[in-house]
């Protein structure tokens, strides 16, 4: 029994992870540019803008198996407005209210989690074009 071509296909193999990791860039990155946009939009102006200005976009880590982004919200009272709070009191027993959590159509994470979603399924699709099978 003779392998012809068994070189060439050890190298296809150990260079699809290259391959791979090429073509999800573009999709990883307008991925996450789409949760950046939809975060921004779902915070409220407010007064000074420092919670739509807090939400930025930070490179992962990258590995040769292909990239990530990072959607972080960091202006520093987000968690406030995604959570709200519950009663509050000064030291001295006054009262300062409380703020209801925010809706679900402006907080992030369910944002961020719908578009990973879609990216999932776009990257499984990107590998099955190379002939992998993918399931749930």
């Amino acid at each position: 029994m003779t392998w012809t071509g068994l070189a060439t296909l050890y190298t296809g193999l150990r260079q699809l992870p290259d391959d791979l990791a090429q073509q999800a860039e573009p999709i990883v990155t307008r991925h996450a540019q789409q949760a950046q946009l939809e975060v921004r939009a779902g915070y409220p102006q407010g007064e000074t803008g420092n919670l739509r200005a807090g939400v930025s976009l930070r490179p992962g880590r990258r590995t040769r198996f292909g990239p990530s982004q990072v959607v972080v919200s960091g202006a520093p009272h987000a968690h406030l407005f995604e959570r709200g709070t519950r009663r509050r009191t000064t030291s001295r027993g006054a009262h300062r209210g409380r703020m209801p959590a925010a809706a679900e159509a402006q907080r992030m994470i369910p944002k961020v989690r719908r578009i990973r979603g879609r990216m999932l399924e776009e990257l499984a699709d990107m590998v099955r074009r190379f002939g992998f099978e993918v399931e749930r």
